[in-house]
């Protein structure tokens, strides 16, 4: 769940206004983040108690997706479309919240199905990714008339460039050279061999600290944001890879670098712990 940052006029941003997020841990931890996200339009009217998009809200996606295909032809290609869910006040609030999830889900959908192509063949790198609804709770019109609760029947629609790449680990200095061996020195060598030999130590499990690592760097190569990183490794520890794989798919990994991505999942939540 994502809130707004302290904003002295005490409102919300309007329409085109960019506007910073922090996630709720950093709230508690009094950390900003570097990536600033802007309110880039609102599909509403959805019809009342339904999730569908009607003709004018996939002529409005398609807007969208067309924007995030120009984008990337620009310098200031679109990296991250976020999506929440919001309803009128009709309605109970579980009823509502399930609702507006729908309403987020339904949206990504039409845009992961228009950009798959895109996103397969490279030509765009853009995660979508939806946020929990907050039901009837943000309305941004009077639900006291029709036409006000029509516009809070909406997705929000938020964009963010793709996160600059990380920097690159140093490799580790080289080992010294090992000093040469003297007669009593090679003797002890000889010995220590003959022992092991017959005395093998039971091997110890594979360090999956160095996987972690390695992981997370290829998704920082990818320009996949944090935000979706998080994502990713949320369904990772919760052994749901079938997200796993769509939010890899999103972020532009694809055929054999995406299964062995996937593969190194399973064995990171197999034998390890968040």
């Amino acid at each position: 769940m994502y809130f707004y940052d302290n904003d002295p006029s005490g409102g919300h941003p309007r329409l085109g206004q960019a506007s910073r997020f922090t996630p709720a841990w950093k709230t508690k931890q009094r950390l900003l983040p570097t990536q600033q996200y802007l309110r880039f339009m609102t599909l509403d009217q959805f019809d009342l108690s339904k999730s569908v998009l009607t003709l004018r809200l996939r002529k409005m996606a398609a807007q969208l997706a067309q924007h995030v295909r120009l984008s990337w032809k620009t310098m200031k290609p679109i990296g991250l479309v976020r999506l929440i869910g919001h309803t009128d006040s009709s309605g109970p609030e579980g009823f509502n919240i399930g609702l507006g999830d729908r309403r987020a889900q339904a949206v990504k959908d039409f845009l992961d199905n228009l950009l798959k192509d895109d996103i397969l063949s490279k030509r765009v790198r853009v995660a979508i990714v939806t946020e929990p609804s907050p039901g009837k709770s943000s309305p941004i019109a009077d639900n006291r008339t029709a036409a006000g609760m029509a516009r809070n029947r909406r997705v929000e629609v938020f964009i963010a460039p793709p996160e600059p790449p990380a920097e690159p680990i140093a490799p580790p200095p080289p080992p010294p050279p090992p000093p040469v061996p003297g007669d009593d020195t090679k003797r002890r060598i000889i010995e220590r061999d003959e022992e092991t030999r017959y005395n093998k130590p039971i091997p110890k499990p594979v360090d999956h600290k160095s996987l972690k690592k390695w992981f997370d760097q290829k998704l920082a190569d990818h320009h996949v944001p944090k935000f979706v990183r998080d994502k990713i490794w949320d369904a990772i520890w919760g052994k749901n890879f079938s997200l796993v794989g769509s939010l890899l798919g999103a972020a532009g990994f694809a055929g054999s670098e995406k299964e062995a991505l996937l593969q190194t999942a399973r064995q990171l939540a197999e034998s390890s712990a968040p």
